[in-house]
């Protein structure tokens, strides 16, 4: 079973990632804050934390 473990941790790493990828987007001007990425930001968010959850 330690492998889905890791596996879920990747794909934990790999959301939070992303999200934080969206964030710095944002932050720096390249695009405007819409509906669409602010809901993409908060589901990789959600998603890692859940996957970071279930990993443990």
């Amino acid at each position: 079973m330690m492998g889905a473990r890791l596996y879920a941790k990747w794909l934990a790493a790999l959301c939070a990632g992303m999200a934080l990828f969206g964030v710095g987007i944002m932050v720096v001007g390249y695009k405007a804050p819409t509906v669409g990425l602010i809901a993409t930001v908060a589901l990789l968010v959600a998603t890692a934390a859940v996957l970071a959850i279930k990993a443990r």
